[in-house]
């Protein structure tokens, strides 16, 4: 069983996972450009690159599926009038039911979700390096270059294990017609965080910003990583442990 605070299980597993930080709260609204701080865990977003009158342009992936389930501490159960098929997916008729078998273990799960990235980072953390040595930028904030975009967001951390939630799928009108199913929950207990199904979240991103040598910015269990420089290097945001 997990003693440390869920924020950190839940950024640290799904960094690991995925490669991107974890936004903490997943709900959090982050947008590509933003200017933000970290503390405690938590995002706060501070400015933009837009109000600082820096212009980036913007690369877009396509849609695809990201999903996960913690290692031995969560198991799925199609309902009796489900489909055959494994996983949540199976969902749309009778229903799954998620099970956890310890504290902080997560289910994840993101409908098409497109990557959202700024075209060229090395110019932007030019610009950067240029107000940092100006006076113009804290070293504690960093820059949204990155981020996941999900049409559909779920989000079901344990608070205990025996946790458990009951998911339902539901058809969105015009499914005939190529419409979009979702999921909903009927039923929970024992639930750390229940985001079910939400739209439009950005639930992981990437974020750089400046890293002093003799000064690595920590805040929360964000620290800056990959700096090479003698005074300050821009560099990518990268999870340690806490």
């Amino acid at each position: 069983m997990s003693n440390r605070p869920v924020h950190v299980d839940y950024t640290t597993e799904l960094s690991t996972r995925f490669g991107y930080l974890p936004t903490w709260p997943p709900n959090y609204p982050l947008q590509i450009g933003d200017v933000v701080r970290v503390e405690d865990g938590a995002i706060g977003q501070v400015d933009t690159l837009a109000s600082l009158g820096v212009k980036v342009e913007v690369r877009r992936g396509k849609p695809a599926r990201w999903e996960h389930s913690s290692s031995e501490g969560v198991s799925i159960k199609v309902k009796a009038d489900g489909k055959a098929e494994a996983g949540v997916a199976a969902a749309l008729d009778g229903g799954v039911e998620v099970t956890f078998e310890r504290r902080h273990a997560i289910y994840f799960r993101a409908e098409e979700a497109v990557v959202e990235s700024i075209e060229d980072k090395s110019a932007l953390g030019a610009e950067i390096l240029e107000r940092f040595r100006a006076g113009l930028w804290r070293d504690t904030d960093a820059v949204v270059t990155e981020v996941v975009r999900s049409r559909s967001t779920t989000v079901l951390i344990a608070g205990a294990a025996g946790a458990r939630a009951e998911l339902r799928g539901a058809v969105d009108a015009g499914a005939q017609a190529g419409g979009q199913a979702t999921l909903l929950m009927s039923s929970h207990s024992g639930l750390h965080t229940h985001i079910v199904a939400m739209a439009q979240l950005t639930p992981l991103f990437r974020a750089w910003g400046i890293r002093r040598k003799l000064f690595g910015a920590t805040a929360g269990n964000v620290v800056m990583r990959d700096a090479a420089d003698a005074d300050a290097s821009w560099a990518e945001l990268g999870l340690t442990a806490r």
